[in-house]
């Protein structure tokens, strides 16, 4: 089948020769000196790159093109024979073009058909001769030996002046040896020039100033180099030589310099300065021990008023409120009969009351303790309040968790809130999620979780009661804020989180405490 392509320019022109390279890209070289390299798309070519004099193609006619194995395009015109290195081209974006002519001994350009052969040459056909090209040969010709030269040295816009210790070339004006600057001399200009007859317009260059980074520079035919407000140190800047950004040379520029140190680098100076810290630090030092007794009786009055707040926190948990309520509960068991519910209840507010009372003189308990104590207090809640919410209890895996010591009844109060004011409009139904966990910086955190009314809701059954307000927990809230003033581990405090469903209503809040072990 044979199908007529659309071309996707509107030039008007015709295409003299085509070819593939390696990835099946068309080729095309027309009359008005352009090359296109085109790919098909819904039956149009589209012209994926244009190779013309601007990207340093010579000639305006393309008579014939030939593409080797690794994407190196050779093409024909009326100027001479065009290297083109393609996949410079589809690589990196540059167009490297290369040019033999007459005074490369290239002088017959009527050739109007090309093929490879099997020996690595090019043969072209024209109108008087069959040409063959040696292409091991033109690929490497272009590693030719180029010579720089020094025009200029500036030093803070100041010619520099090389003195024969630097073992200065007369010819080539570069030094062999290394030239030391002053710090404050740190902006260097370096103009250079090379020693070249035939094409140096073609030639570009690419630096690299080691000690400074690690990248040459993109090609550039400027041959005036300046670095600013260069640190201390030592430098090698390094110049390589391109013709038509095909492949560089063998030979390149190579300038070593020093700047020195300013006078607070220096070892002397550093030494000093050492001395001066430490002198600084052991007065520093002095000073705060003399203050430290001031410190300590501080220490003591904070510690006397978390004792203070301490025993007004277990005052409030076991406020008269409370007393009054379990031992009402007694009365009621035994009134109904259930004697036995009644003695199991009142064996618990026993040891409640005793654990307390143990509790009192201790400023740090087990974490052991402390679940033994919410256990009773919750078994009693639970049959005050008869069964109308459970308890879910999580540990830590490791078993010697049980044995961190932290402040004594600093979770009870919380768990009380989520019953008073949680479940105070439930029946039945009610839930709390104790979960306790131990972080890598050692770190105890406790989750208590409850599905109840939430605070908002709380605060609305609440607003016409004025004698309303939670002592024990703002009790709790002021101990953990002492603690974080006199313990050397810091990180005690809570966050209070209200939870809410798919449909944005309050179901429950959960209290995170953070108590550093």
């Amino acid at each position: 089948q044979v199908k007529a392509l659309r071309n996707q320019s509107a030039e008007s022109f015709f295409y003299n020769d085509i070819c593939f390279d390696n990835s099946g890209n068309i080729i095309k070289g027309s009359n008005n000196g352009n090359i296109y390299i085109s790919s098909i798309s819904d039956d149009t070519l589209r012209n994926n790159y244009v190779i013309n004099t601007n990207n340093g193609l010579s000639g305006y006619s393309n008579k014939w093109l030939c593409c080797t194995n690794e994407n190196i395009l050779f093409t024909g015109s009326n100027s001479g024979l065009n290297i083109i290195n393609l996949n410079d081209l589809y690589d990196r974006g540059n167009y490297s073009v290369r040019t033999i002519d007459k005074s490369n001994g290239f002088i017959d350009y009527t050739g109007k058909v090309s093929v490879l052969g099997d020996n690595n040459d090019l043969w072209i056909g024209t109108d008087n001769n069959l040409i063959r090209v040696d292409l091991r040969k033109v690929l490497q010709s272009n590693n030719e030996n180029i010579d720089f030269y020094i025009k200029s040295i500036e030093v803070n816009d100041t010619p520099l002046e090389l003195k024969e210790s630097h073992n200065v070339n007369i010819w080539t004006q570069v030094p062999s040896s290394t030239f030391k600057l002053p710090f404050k001399k740190n902006s260097v200009t370096l103009t250079f020039d090379i020693i070249r007859y035939l094409d140096h317009e073609k030639i570009s260059f690419s630096y690299l100033l080691e000690g400074y980074n690690n990248t040459w520079s993109k090609e550039t035919k400027n041959k005036r180099i300046a670095f600013h407000n260069l640190r201390p140190g030592k430098y090698r800047l390094r110049i390589k030589a391109f013709k038509n950004s095909y492949t560089d040379n063998n030979q390149e520029l190579s300038i070593t310099f020093r700047i020195s140190s300013p006078l607070w680098l220096r070892w002397w100076f550093i030494g000093f300065f050492i001395i001066v810290i430490l002198s600084s630090i052991w007065l520093f030092i002095k000073l705060r021990i003399k203050s430290a007794t001031k410190k300590e009786r501080q220490r003591i009055e904070i510690a006397e008023r978390i004792t203070e707040f301490e025993m007004k926190a277990l005052r409030a948990q076991m406020n008269p409120h409370f007393i009054f309520n379990a031992i009402n509960s007694i009365q009621n068991y035994m009134l109904d009969n259930d004697v036995d519910t009644a003695l199991s209840y009142l064996s618990d507010f026993a040891k409640l009351i005793r654990i307390t009372l143990d509790n009192v003189s201790k400023k740090r308990i087990t974490l052991e303790d402390e679940l033994e104590y919410l256990k009773y207090y919750l078994s009693l809640e639970q049959m005050r309040f008869d069964k109308k919410f459970e308890t879910e209890v999580i540990l830590p895996a490791d078993s010697e968790s049980l044995k961190a010591l932290i402040p004594p009844m600093i979770i009870q109060p919380y768990i009380e809130n989520s019953i008073k004011h949680g479940f105070a409009n439930i029946d039945k139904g009610g839930k709390i999620k104790i979960e306790f966990s131990i972080s890598d910086d050692n770190i105890l955190k406790c989750i208590i979780e409850d599905n109840g009314i939430g605070r908002e809701k709380s605060r609305e059954l609440n607003k016409n009661n004025k004698s309303h307000k939670s002592k024990s927990t703002f009790i709790t809230t002021e101990r953990l804020a002492l603690l974080n003033q006199t313990m050397l581990k810091k990180g005690y405090k809570t966050d209070t989180i209200d939870l809410y469903d798919d449909s944005k209503a309050p179901c429950g809040t959960r209290v995170e405490i953070y108590i550093p072990l």
